[in-house]
């Protein structure tokens, strides 16, 4: 027998809220500040998820102090001053950067209209390599045809917003994908996700 045919879901991408990053994904600028833009499907190769590091550098400083005020007992005390550095550093290669490609991995649940969608995150790094992880919750959309950015109606539009969709309230959090964490923990209340620029080559 002839195996079904397969359907591959583009990607939806959440950039920093800035409508030229938006632009990046797609050559011009979406019309929703940060609003997400197909992107074509990366093919991201399995990894082991080293947790994010903060950007690093390392600086030094030195100062000299003088002094000769007199001081009790005939001896001479004083105050003295030195002169602060600065330290510099470059970017870390272990640091997400550029915007957050969100895909569904998995068929949705349609319950009255409702759209249930899981999605996983896919990440680019200073360093150009990508990795991926699941959300353990499902995306929910009222309204669904019109409120989901996977829908059939949605995909027609590329410059659709596509949003991060936060945990339920009270979800205890401490379980998740350290990948996860990280993009909620980058992701305002609205769900546009800030991250710095991928370095010039790779993002």
């Amino acid at each position: 027998p002839t195996p079904p045919p397969r359907v591959t879901i583009p990607p939806r991408v959440t950039p920093a809220p800035v409508a030229q990053v938006a632009g990046r994904a797609k050559g011009h600028p979406a019309k929703h500040r940060g609003g997400g833009a197909h992107r074509a499907i990366a093919k991201v190769h399995a990894t082991t998820y080293a947790n994010p590091k903060a950007h690093g550098g390392a600086g030094t400083s030195t100062g000299a102090g003088t002094g000769n005020v007199a001081g009790v007992g005939g001896g001479l005390g004083g105050n003295g001053t030195g002169d602060s550095g600065n330290g510099n550093g470059a970017v870390n290669a272990n640091v997400p950067c550029g915007v957050v490609e969100f895909i569904p991995f998995a068929p949705p649940d349609y319950r009255n209209g409702t759209a249930y969608e899981p999605v996983k995150a896919i990440v680019t790094f200073g360093d150009g390599h990508k990795e991926e992880a699941k959300f353990p919750y499902r995306w929910i959309y009222p309204n669904g045809e019109q409120t989901d950015p996977w829908s059939s109606t949605n995909l027609k539009n590329p410059d659709f917003p596509t949003t991060l969709k936060r945990p339920p309230d009270g979800t205890d959090t401490s379980t998740f994908d350290p990948l996860i964490k990280y993009i909620i923990g980058h992701s305002d209340p609205q769900g546009y996700t800030d991250l710095p620029d991928c370095p010039k080559g790779h993002g």
